[in-house]
């Protein structure tokens, strides 16, 4: 039980009932606890469990860990995404545990063609596809181990093989 409460509870769609109910539910369970009575704190304890696995069930409610956060995170890195408040605040912050913050990847280019004008696409390792969008001073190749990090603004760029950095985007 204790494990439950501790662990991340995200509702998959915030606006929709189901996530509404899965969050109302995870709140009941935690209110629970202020009951001293124990016979009437365990009939709560029972409710609201009960709640949390409807909306389960429902898929209205996903639990997580740390680790199953950031291995998301981690798939979604570049992606523009609305700010949906899926994963915490949405945006990774001084606040954010440092076991989920997500600041730079590293992977290797798995396949890469001329986009033109000096820029590549290239697929990575991790089945993303990301394009430079200004010429390398350096072209990247197949087999590159690549470092890509968060820039000003939103950016990315991006070192193949530890040469000068390169501005990217990801396109899947």
């Amino acid at each position: 039980m204790r494990d439950l409460t501790v662990a991340m509870v995200l509702a998959i769609a915030a606006a929709s009932p189901a996530g509404a109910q899965g969050s109302a539910s995870l709140d009941a369970v935690t209110a629970c606890r202020s009951i001293t009575d124990d016979v009437a704190r365990l009939q709560c304890f029972d409710k609201s469990v009960a709640a949390l696995e409807a909306a389960k069930q429902k898929d209205g409610l996903v639990v997580l860990n740390q680790t199953e956060i950031r291995e998301k995170k981690r798939s979604l890195f570049g992606l523009k995404l609305p700010d949906i408040n899926l994963f915490g605040s949405g945006k990774d912050s001084d606040d954010t545990p440092a076991k989920t913050r997500i600041e730079e990847i590293d992977t290797t280019i798995v396949s890469i063609q001329p986009a033109g004008r000096g820029r590549w696409q290239m697929r990575f390792a991790d089945g993303s596809i990301w394009r430079t969008t200004e010429p390398a001073k350096v072209d990247p190749e197949k087999g590159d181990k690549v470092k890509v990090k968060r820039a000003a603004l939103g950016s990315f760029r991006a070192s193949f093989d530890g040469n000068y950095p390169v501005r990217v985007e990801r396109v899947e």
